[in-house]
């Protein structure tokens, strides 16, 4: 199955770094889950697009 391919800023790149370095556990489950919608949403893009 396909993958999506994030191409993040420098900053974008820094300002992750610097949300996982700081232990902010409120922060790090939004960015998660952000990126398991976007895989969910991948997935049913591609079942849509086979029928």
């Amino acid at each position: 199955m396909g993958k999506y391919t994030l191409n993040l800023s420098v900053k974008a790149v820094k300002d992750l770094k610097a949300i996982y370095k700081s232990g902010d556990q409120s922060s790090i489950k939004r960015i998660e889950q952000i990126f398991v919608e976007l895989a969910i949403r991948q997935e049913k893009e591609l079942a849509s697009r086979k029928c």
